[in-house]
């Protein structure tokens, strides 16, 4: 950390002292209780700055700081920046991307770019220009909210002449604010359902929530934590595949987007018929449909496009969402089953010169396509050099493209076999190994391999050879592995379906572990392996 700067008052008890009573640097640094190199620090910045003992009259304190501290000319070499809108976004939206890992993106992009203190020190100072607000973010076809408006519609019946106050329901999708405007006689519950189920069938489809007020035709009982909602909408809501989740009691803002909803009803939509006499609910219905059609397409004032067609563009989007989730379904079930030793990822890998980890390769790597090919990736370093690690990274890759993956340290698989063997379950065993894409083999050459053990070790990786992808992790040398196996003629059938089509990585350095105290939270930059 860079140091304090002393006060002009004591830079001037420097100067008094050196150069009015003659003291040395290490007498100054005594009396003034600061370093003796401090002492040499002012004394040169007031040489190379032409200021002398005794002061000038008029040099005051903020002048003897300019002349001692003058400001660093602004450099003259032009630097691109980087678009802090994406970077911002792209913190926001994955939370294992690191400021480090957008940085490497952006020097790639700009070779002459800045340092990575100079990216974070800029990055914070847009940030610290941004507005602090607190937006809901809502997914299409996530949530859809209903209320009654405040204003009301006259209907007149012709045959009496009564006037009945007609009441109007309102129904608003959450991600494109798309309205949906119907007209009742009663809030009872048949009129609450009806209108519901017109509103579904408007948009042609259903929210996975519908966020009523605490109505009485939707909730028997109001609470802030568990609203009893009325059997009848609940069982609507059931049959329909959706939920009800009531707002709490007096929050409306929990309710805002239809609050605004209600405010545009009245205005576009209510407000033009307010001198239009009806005499029936089809009437005023009939009345409503170019008004609301109108009021959807209405171009916003602050963004492109309509709520028709943010509402279509939505709802093209679902399909993809659906497909996004189903992956995402996917990846954490492979990931369970895969049982992988650390929660390592490619983008934490650490790729220092001096570990010998070549990013490129590693980046090939993560596109999975070696294990569709059936290649081995064979992983050697010291203890602690980031072996298994990188060996989860490449398995956890792999559950994230949808790839079967399991790990193994080679000793536990071979006591499972054995164990199989006994109890007769040995080739149901092997037959699952053989059909999982990815087989992570960790602490490969640890123990010397029994009789049985050579011969399992080889049926599992004779099935996967050219077929399956595997990952072997060992802290021997690779010309050292035929040894480990203990027996020649095993050696060389394994060491040839090891060695043919293989990436060989071997890690250099020491101890990562030690770089990381396992007692204190490990950083994400540097990132470790």
């Amino acid at each position: 950390m860079a140091q304090k700067r002393l006060s002009m008052r004591k830079i001037g008890d420097v100067l008094r002292l050196k150069y009015g009573f003659g003291r040395s640097h290490r007498e100054i640094a005594t009396i003034l209780r600061i370093s003796h190199s401090t002492v040499g620090s002012y004394v040169r910045r007031a040489r190379e700055a032409g200021v002398s003992w005794p002061l000038p009259d008029d040099l005051d304190d903020a002048a003897l700081e300019a002349a001692l501290y003058p400001p660093t000319p602004p450099s003259r070499v032009p630097r691109p920046g980087p678009d802090w809108a994406r970077v911002h976004r792209e913190l926001a939206r994955h939370k294992r991307v690191t400021l480090q890992l957008l940085w490497l993106e952006y020097r790639e992009a700009h070779p002459d770019g800045y340092g990575y203190s100079r990216f974070c020190d800029r990055y914070r100072e847009w940030r610290g220009r941004l507005n602090v607000v607190l937006r809901h973010v809502y997914r299409a076809g996530e949530k859809a909210f209903v209320d009654y408006a405040g204003p009301t519609v006259e209907v007149t019946d012709r045959r009496t002449g009564e006037i009945r106050e007609a009441k109007v329901f309102v129904g608003v999708l959450a991600a494109s604010n798309h309205t949906f405007v119907d007209i009742t006689l009663t809030r009872s519950l048949p009129d609450w359902t009806a209108s519901h189920v017109r509103m579904f069938e408007h948009w042609g489809g259903v929210p996975e929530l519908v966020i009523p007020d605490n109505e009485k035709a939707a909730v028997r009982r109001a609470s802030r934590y568990e609203p009893d909602v009325n059997r009848t909408y609940h069982d609507l809501a059931a049959h329909y595949g959706t939920a009800v989740l009531p707002a709490r009691p007096r929050s409306p803002q929990d309710k805002a987007k239809v609050e605004v909803a209600v405010q545009n009803v009245g205005r576009w939509v209510l407000a033009p018929l307010r001198n239009h006499r009806f005499f029936s609910l089809s009437e005023v219905r009939e009345a409503v449909k170019p008004l609301l059609a109108a009021l959807n397409e209405r171009p916003f004032q602050k963004a492109k496009g309509s709520r028709r067609s943010l509402f279509e563009d939505r709802l093209s989007l679902l399909p993809e969402r659906e497909k996004t989730e189903r992956a995402q379904r996917r990846y954490l079930r492979l990931k369970g089953l895969a049982k992988l030793h650390l929660d390592a990822t490619i983008e934490d890998l650490n790729f220092k010169a001096a570990r010998g980890l070549d990013r490129s390769l590693v980046l090939r790597l993560a596109s999975g396509q070696w294990i569709k090919d059936g290649q081995t990736v064979l992983v050697s370093g010291a203890t602690g050099s980031g072996k298994s690690y990188l060996a989860c990274a490449l398995g956890h890759q792999a559950c994230q493209l949808g790839i079967s993956t399991r790990y193994f340290r080679v000793s536990r698989l071979l006591d499972q076999l054995a164990l199989a063997r006994a109890d007769g379950s040995y080739l149901k065993l092997v037959q699952r190994l053989a059909k999982t894409w990815l087989l992570v083999l960790d602490d490969w050459g640890l123990a010397s391999l029994s009789g049985q053990g050579r011969h399992d070790l080889l049926e599992v990786l004779d099935d996967r050879y050219a077929r399956r992808g595997t990952v072997l992790a060992s802290q021997l040398p690779v010309e050292h592995w035929h040894d480990a196996v203990g027996d020649p003629t095993f050696g060389d059938a394994i060491l040839d379906r090891l060695l043919n089509n293989a990436h060989r990585i071997t890690l250099k350095g020491g101890s990562m572990r030690r770089l990381y105290d396992s007692t204190k939270e490990i950083p994400t930059t540097p990132s470790h392996t």
